[in-house]
């Protein structure tokens, strides 16, 4: 058999090779990471996967041009209406969105108001963050609200 066979299928098989995942972070787990560094309740300069840090999308809503619906959302975050804001699960992929995210770590929970827009090649940016006090973590903690970890 010729050389450049070997070298051929030596090479194709380096290619196909399974190489095992390192990255299990998602897009989304970045983008909080991004968002919360340094963490606004308990100060960890860098947050990464792994120190205990968690999230939850909390609320979502359709992000149209003059809509009431996303004025009450907001009015909702703005005075920290967290059970009526929980209910709040709209989507629609032709839209931009506004999200809520709740972080969690070991010293509290804080709330990320985000903007998520409807183009691919634009991300998403932060609007506002609130450090809850023990009125609003105790909301949220009767919540049905499901954390990830970062």
């Amino acid at each position: 058999m010729p050389s450049w066979v070997n070298y051929r299928h030596g090479w194709l098989r380096t290619v196909l090779a399974p190489r095992p995942s390192t990255d299990h972070v998602s897009g989304t787990d970045r983008v909080i990471q991004r968002f919360i560094s340094p963490c606004p309740t308990c100060g960890k300069e860098r947050v990464e996967a792994g120190d205990g840090h968690e999230y939850s999308l909390f609320a979502s809503e359709i992000a149209r041009e003059h809509s009431p619906e996303l004025l009450h959302f907001f009015q909702l975050y703005k005075a920290q209406s967290w059970a009526e804001l929980n209910r709040i699960h709209n989507f629609d992929g032709r839209f931009n969105a506004a999200l809520i995210y709740i972080v969690r770590c070991n010293r509290g929970l804080s709330a990320l108001a985000v903007r998520s827009p409807e183009e691919l090649w634009d991300s998403d940016s932060l609007l506002d963050v609130v450090v809850l006090d023990d009125r609003g973590a105790a909301a949220i903690k009767i919540l049905p609200v499901v954390f990830k970890a970062l």
